[in-house]
Parts: C-alpha cells; structure tokens; sequence
C-alpha cells in the first residue's frame, strides 16, 4: 500500500464549524492502467486521461484499474502531482494486477483521518478512507466490483451494506446494471451484468444513487461479449441525504481514451448531514 497521509494535528480555527463544505469526487475505470502496447509500456492514453481529469479539480478521485505493473509508486506519484492533489493511496488488488488509485486535495476543513482498505470479500479490493469534514466523518469508498460473477457481487454488496448507518460516499464500477434502469438489448439476453440484486441490496440498505436520483441515466460503459450492450455500470452511491446533491454528470465518451465514461458527482455538506443514527461528531 502507497500512502501520502499524515498524522500532522490541524488547528481548530482551520475547520470550519458551521460552514457548508463543498465536495467534488470523479471516478473513472482507466482500462489496463491507461497503457497501451505490447507489453503496456506505452502510457499517452494515461496521460490523456490525467489531462482529462485535471479540468475538474475534484476534491475527491477514484480510479479503477489502476494497472501500473513494477511502475506504480512512481507512476501513482506523477499522477498526483499532475492532478495537484495532496494525498494519494494505491490499493493493491487480490486480482489480475487491477489496483485501486484514491486520492484527495486536503484543505482547511477537508482531510485524510484514516485507511480502512478491504480485501476480502472482494475480487479486487475496496478502497476505504475515513475523511474529517469540519467535526464530523464521512466516508469515501473506492469500488471495483467482481467482473463476471453476480453472486460474488451480491456479497461485495452486502459487505459494503455494513456501513449503512455511516455517511458514506461509494464511487466507482459495479460491474453491472443499476438497481431500476434496464438495458437495451438486442433480442433476448441472459447476462450476470444485468443481475440487480446488488444494486437493489444496497438501495433497499439506504445507498443513493445520485445520478438516478438526478435524473441522469446515460451509459457509461459498453459490454462487447457474448453481445453488445450500454449500460450504466459506474455510478456513485450515498447515504449523505438528498438535499446535499448538487449534479451528478457522466462525461463524453471516447472509446479511444477507455472503455468507461469518467463520472462526477458534486455536494454542498452541512456539520448536520455527517449526523447518523449511530455517529457521534468528532471532538
């Protein structure tokens, strides 16, 4: 694991107690680390999509797919850099060298309180981090959902259910179809990435999924086999209450550049809203 967090004590004057926060959080499937060649040592499409994500100055990122091989300290680093973030994690996968990348531009009242990382149950991993906002916690999740097997994901769902009573904010690919959208499909098809009963556990357990709940429902990512279909399988989930949603967008999609559209999300959180049944605020 590749950490730039510190435990430096951050003065009271420095977060904001009564002020609202704004958060931006981007998160985007790089495909194969965004390399390219032979043997993955060509990384312009990586650098493209850098480019691409550095118009957003988001406060909070998620990458999937982190595929950076015996090159990821230093690549992970160069990221950050170029995106100007203050802190960045790499969380290693238990699977096919796919890694997650999470990083974060700490300010005054924004910071990186601790690591929670997973592995297990999960194909690849989650990403974890509990995250001060003012005096109170909120919890950012990187998610890569297992890439074939629907039951495996209803019990990624189900670990991921656990935190229902925090404030979390979940992004990333959950390799499948949202929990009250359907496919257009050509003619009639059996696939486990249009199996919602992962999407529907973690709705029916209070996760909000803020592009729905906006009305945005464009697809980001095409599925190629056994028969080609869009779907909306990158999406970011909530318990943080509605009122806290300011857009939810799914950019342009460039086959050339991934095989998934980078999404956003934006939110405006009071101390209040990082207030849950079994939370108390941060002293």
């Amino acid at each position: 694991m590749i950490a730039g967090a510190t435990d430096a004590v951050w003065g009271p004057d420095e977060f904001p107690r009564n002020d609202c926060q704004s958060l931006l959080v981007v998160s985007w499937n790089l495909n194969h680390g965004g390399r390219d060649g032979e043997l993955r040592h060509d990384y312009t499409r990586l650098w493209k999509q850098v480019d691409a994500l550095s118009e957003f100055d988001a406060d909070l990122v998620a990458l999937q797919e982190a595929k950076w091989g015996s090159h990821s300290n230093r690549v992970l680093h160069e990221v950050s850099h170029r995106l100007g973030m203050t802190v960045r994690f790499l969380i290693p996968s238990r699977n096919h060298g796919s890694h997650l990348a999470m990083f974060v531009r700490e300010r005054p009242g924004l910071r990186v309180v601790q690591e929670r990382h997973a592995q297990v149950p999960y194909w690849h991993a989650q990403g974890h981090l509990e995250l001060a906002i003012g005096k109170g916690t909120l919890r950012f999740l990187n998610i890569h959902c297992a890439p074939s097997s629907s039951t495996l994901r209803l019990i990624e769902a189900e670990s991921i259910e656990l935190l229902k009573d925090q404030p979390v904010i979940a992004a990333g690919d959950f390799n499948a179809v949202p929990a009250n959208e359907h496919s257009e499909l050509n003619g009639d098809l059996i696939h486990p990435k249009l199996d919602q009963r992962p999407a529907q556990a973690l709705q029916a357990a209070g996760f909000v999924d803020v592009a729905a709940h906006l009305g945005v429902t464009t697809p980001t990512v095409c599925d190629f086999l056994p028969r080609r279909f869009a779907y909306r399988g990158d999406r970011v989930l909530t318990t943080l209450p509605p009122h806290t949603y300011d857009s939810a967008t799914v950019e342009e999609f460039d086959p050339l550049v991934s095989d998934h559209a980078m999404i956003t999300a934006s939110f405006h959180i009071h101390p209040s809203d990082l207030v849950k049944a079994s939370d108390t605020p941060r002293e």
